[in-house]
């Protein structure tokens, strides 16, 4: 009998080791999969798609050349005619939808942008002052929906330099993303209606407008100053697939990303004008879309702006893709 029972505890030990492994494969597969290349531990931002930038989700995996034009013209013809104002606006409003703001504690960086001849340099741009300012959805919120949401842990991280009248887009990543993956998990199936699980005020324009006419009443100025909007590290595979392309290269399927030829445009990069195909492709990214949406539903504050140009550039020995877009003067 002793016997017996010893024989079969292998079979009992590999049958619930079995169980283990699958249970912890499942865990796995819903966790994030890299970690930032600068800080943090962030979602891999080309398997979840996680810059939502726009008023809308993210552009589908693969977007043509021809798709980012027609986009972006549609987004410039709406700069052109004007859009809704944003009902949302205020530091209490950000405040109401569970969002706290804090200095970076790695401080103002300049990343490569400070170096001699590089965009700061070149285009005057103050770098005295600044500040890196971090509005993260961490308490939890209501909506129309329940009195008493689950905080998504999105967060929007970017520099604020008002004297220099630049922000510098740096980590960004939605509560919609967030929450889309923590309801996969939570129901086992992909929700296409996130809506109950978010908060009113989740767009980065929103945010990052709050928190940038925040800055500007505090140093006596207005958000219509705004001149440059840069985006560091783009990692968004459709955007960057369409800087590619602006830049005479081939794009990079996800799955082959790193194995071509390398985008390499150092400082004063690749700048386009509205009246060029590229500019206007650009204008249809995730990013591009952004920036429009930014002055296009703040139109009260910053009535007089508009897209003067969009440069390509690259920083660093790791070759981030960068975009500038510049605004036109007041």
């Amino acid at each position: 009998m002793f016997s017996t029972r010893h024989s079969q505890s292998p079979s009992i030990l590999v049958f619930v080791a079995s169980i283990v492994l699958i249970l912890a494969s499942a865990v796995l597969a819903n966790v994030p999969s890299t970690f930032g290349r600068h800080h943090g531990f962030y979602f891999n931002p080309v398997t979840t798609r996680a810059n939502y930038t726009s008023d809308e989700k993210l552009h589908k995996r693969d977007l043509t050349w021809q798709q980012a034009i027609d986009g972006g013209q549609a987004i410039l013809a709406q700069l052109a005619a004007g859009g809704q104002q944003s009902q949302w606006s205020t530091v209490q409003q950000l405040k109401d939808n569970g969002w706290i703001t804090s200095v970076n504690t790695e401080g103002y960086s300049k990343f490569y942008y400070g170096k001699k001849d590089g965009p700061y340099d070149s285009l005057h741009i103050e770098q005295s002052s600044g500040s890196r300012i971090l509005a993260e959805q961490n308490i939890p919120f209501k909506n129309c929906y329940s009195d008493n949401v689950k905080e998504t842990g999105g967060k929007y991280d970017n520099v604020y330099n008002v004297a220099g009248k630049t922000i510098v887009g740096t980590y960004n990543y939605s509560p919609l993303l967030y929450a889309s993956r923590t309801q996969e998990i939570i129901q086992h199936k992909k929700v296409t209606d996130l809506s109950p699980y978010i908060p009113d005020v989740y767009k980065l324009s929103d945010v990052q407008f709050i928190v940038w006419a925040d800055q500007c009443r505090q140093q006596g100025a207005q958000p219509n100053v705004l001149r440059y909007v840069f985006k560091h590290d783009v990692v968004t595979l459709v955007t960057k697939n369409i800087m590619r392309i602006a830049a005479g290269l081939e794009p990079e399927p996800e799955e082959k990303q790193g194995q071509g030829e390398d985008l390499s445009a150092d400082w004063p990069g690749l700048k386009f004008s509205p009246d060029s195909q590229q500019f206007k492709a650009l204008m249809g990214t995730p990013h591009g879309k952004g920036v429009a949406y930014l002055i296009l539903q703040h139109r009260n504050e910053m009535p007089t702006k508009n897209i003067e140009s969009i440069t390509v550039f690259t920083t660093g020995n790791d070759l981030y893709y960068d975009l500038l877009f510049t605004l036109t003067e007041q």
